[in-house]
């Protein structure tokens, strides 16, 4: 398979191999036993849920999950989310960087991505790890794959991604968990079953989970082996890592803790908020797939909660799949439970809106976050629980809900970088 196609993807990965060739001899130096955390969705999550069971035993790579962000992580080196000059400054330091620093953890915890073409199988071929929970596997981000499908390499984008995820059970050493309910990952493990870890572990969630009990105050996940409790929202999902994170304990001999009530997920993972009018705003905005989506969309169903609002926005980088996911979305929508439904976003317009025509409740279509945060400030009438998720800038929708201005902290995309460019766009 070739790296890359275009001159943009050329000079992505040149300078990738710069990094990557620094951060190897500090990799080299330091060698730990490496377990990588893939799919489309829920990485970060498991990634805090390993936190909490294995704490100072490991090095956990917040904020890094592509070629670049684990070069700088293993060198011990901040990303990049701004100037020229700090691209160029980087560079510089790299070198030294590699002969001078190791990290001292026996154990990596690396969250790996998969959103392009050779995302996740550089890593993979790379850091070669000794356990991969692969998670899930959907169509997001397929317009990285377009090229891919179009020339014949792959029939379907989801074939296209699910070979790119399947790069890391390739390179693993000793054994790869993945969700056993899951037909796409099954058919790629089974196909392949000869060349792969002898110890492959399919999770079942549908023997694993007994209960889900969830409100404001937090979650509860009654299952086969014991219960855990968070005080955050978590959506019935999330048994999935949990069963994921017993199978890495199991293989590593140590004890599971129940008690996840110290678990603290970064912004916009349904961060629970005070909101203007005495309303509470649910944050989801960090991103958006289907299948977050859903999820999300599940659990906020299940709170028992009254009046209860939703605002989305589009699902992007979907290339060929744009239309089929958003119906997809409106067919579900449409037999959910919820008072007010606000879309924002062209994508929603054409394709989701259609299919909500015939619902007895609300249903307004704005073109932008002003048209969103206008809406709200006028027909809010207080006590209202409000979820947001999606794209369009709904982050800074909730950041003009807020009761307190300080919560802003608690939002995603709060760097000068990130609020730079919402000001050039209008949103200040």
């Amino acid at each position: 398979m070739r790296i890359a196609d275009t001159p943009k993807e050329r000079v992505y990965f040149l300078v990738a191999r710069y990094f990557q060739f620094w951060a190897h001899i500090a990799f080299r130096r330091w060698h730990p036993r490496v377990i990588a955390i893939t799919g489309s969705t829920g990485k970060t999550t498991m990634l805090h849920l390993l936190e909490i069971q294995l704490g100072p035993k490991a090095h956990f790579s917040h904020n890094a999950n592509s070629i670049y962000g684990v070069s700088f992580d293993i060198l011990g080196m901040h990303g990049i989310s701004g100037s020229r000059s700090q691209w160029l400054r980087q560079a510089a330091k790299a070198p030294f960087r590699a002969l001078r620093f190791t990290h001292s953890e026996r154990l990596y915890i690396v969250e790996v991505d998969g959103a392009r073409p050779r995302g996740a199988s550089m890593l993979a071929e790379w850091l070669r790890p000794d356990i991969t929970a692969w998670i899930s596997v959907e169509q997001s981000h397929a317009e990285f794959f377009d090229a891919q499908v179009e020339n014949g390499e792959f029939a379907t984008h989801l074939d296209a991604i699910v070979h790119e995820f399947m790069s890391l059970p390739r390179n693993t050493q000793r054994a790869v968990i993945y969700d056993g309910m899951r037909g796409a990952m099954n058919r790629a493990i089974k196909a392949e079953k000869e060349s792969l870890p002898s110890r492959l572990i399919g999770v079942d969630v549908s023997t694993y989970l007994h209960e889900f009990k969830i409100s404001l105050d937090g979650t509860e996940f009654v299952t086969t082996n014991g219960t855990y409790t968070f005080s955050c929202l978590m959506p019935r999902e999330i048994a999935t890592q949990l069963a994921m994170t017993e199978e890495v304990m199991k293989l590593l001999k140590l004890p599971i803790k129940y008690d996840m009530t110290q678990l603290t997920l970064p912004p916009g993972r349904s961060t629970v908020l005070r909101g203007i009018q005495d309303t509470t705003l649910i944050d989801g905005t960090y991103n958006a797939q289907l299948g977050s989506m859903l999820s999300s969309l599940n659990m906020f169903s299940e709170l028992d909660v009254r009046p209860r609002w939703i605002v989305l926005g589009d699902i992007i980088e979907l290339g060929d799949s744009e239309a089929a996911q958003h119906v997809s979305l409106g067919h579900h929508l449409a037999h959910m439970s919820f008072d007010r439904i606000i879309l924002v976003g062209r994508r929603l317009k054409a394709h989701t809106l259609p299919l909500l025509k015939d619902l007895p409740i609300p249903v307004a279509m704005c073109a932008n976050a002003h048209e969103v945060l206008e809406y709200l400030q006028a027909e809010i009438q207080g006590k209202e629980t409000i979820f947001f998720k999606g794209s369009q800038h709904l982050e800074w929708v909730v950041e003009n809900m807020l009761a307190d201005p300080a919560d802003v902290s608690r939002l995603p995309r709060q760097t000068p970088a990130d609020r730079a460019r919402r000001k050039k766009l209008g949103y200040s």
